[in-house]
């Protein structure tokens, strides 16, 4: 194996029984949801003619919706499939840009359900190699928790390269509309690497779980800063190397 990539450490995470179990429902869902898809592109072209603009919008995000939860299970298909791991060997080529886009999509419906606004920057060179799915996971993870707050907030999703090292992205999820705090965070994560039990902050918490443990499966480590008043940022950086400019066709 090549040492151009840092050692990931393998953390606390589900055993093989439940992972294989998770991946079979994910795997089992994606067809009711391919279903779902196909019925509501339907019925936004049966219906385009005999609804308004706000029913067509609204039609246009159900099929947003069922579109997104398909590319969702599809990842957590392959995160499940590595047994709780990220192992070196299934790092791969990706376009930043599409990631961070990706997430913003996948937030879409629920951001315009909380008067929500979504915003990403993405960085050049925009290929690299890493974990796609996972990075997509955390993101997401992260950027949802604002939503549930609302009140016309504005989540930034941004990438930029390290300063002394542009092969590692430093990544920041912020907004001025957080709803936890810092000691439930660091309860959180805590539980997230398996330092005490799961409580019942972690209950209410499940998705910030997920980012903390898929940072560390990821080989670094997620922090929280929060100001005086709601707003606040999670921050982590990766090892991405550049991946070159992808083969014509």
């Amino acid at each position: 194996m090549s040492d151009r990539y840092p050692h990931v450490e393998e953390g606390p995470g589900l055993s093989p029984p439940e992972l294989s179990l998770a991946r079979q429902l994910a795997h089992d869902a994606r067809s009711p949801v391919s279903a779902l898809v196909v019925l509501a592109e339907s019925l936004g072209q049966q219906l385009e003619s005999v609804v308004d603009g706000r029913q067509a919008y609204q039609l246009k995000l159900i099929h947003h919706a069922a579109v997104s939860l398909d590319h969702l299970l599809s990842d957590l298909v392959e995160l499940s499939g590595s047994q709780g791991e990220l192992p070196l060997s299934s790092r791969k080529a990706f376009s930043l840009d599409e990631v961070l886009s990706r997430v913003q999509d996948l937030l879409l419906p629920l951001a315009e359900l909380h008067n929500v606004r979504i915003e990403y920057r993405s960085a050049e060179p925009d290929r690299r190699v890493g974990f796609p799915a996972a990075l997509s996971q955390a993101l997401l993870a992260l950027a949802s928790i604002p939503l549930r707050e609302g009140g016309r907030a504005t989540v930034e999703i941004l990438a930029d390269p390290a300063p002394e090292d542009p092969s590692r992205m430093a990544f920041t999820v912020s907004s001025a509309n957080w709803g936890v705090d810092p000691e439930t965070v660091a309860t959180v994560e805590s539980v997230a690497l398996g330092r005490e039990p799961r409580n019942r902050a972690c209950l209410s918490n499940l998705g910030l779980e997920l980012a903390f443990r898929l940072v560390d499966r990821m080989g670094s480590s997620l922090s929280f800063e929060r100001g005086a008043d709601a707003a606040g940022r999670f921050t982590f950086t990766l090892s991405l190397p550049s991946a070159g400019t992808p083969p014509p066709g």
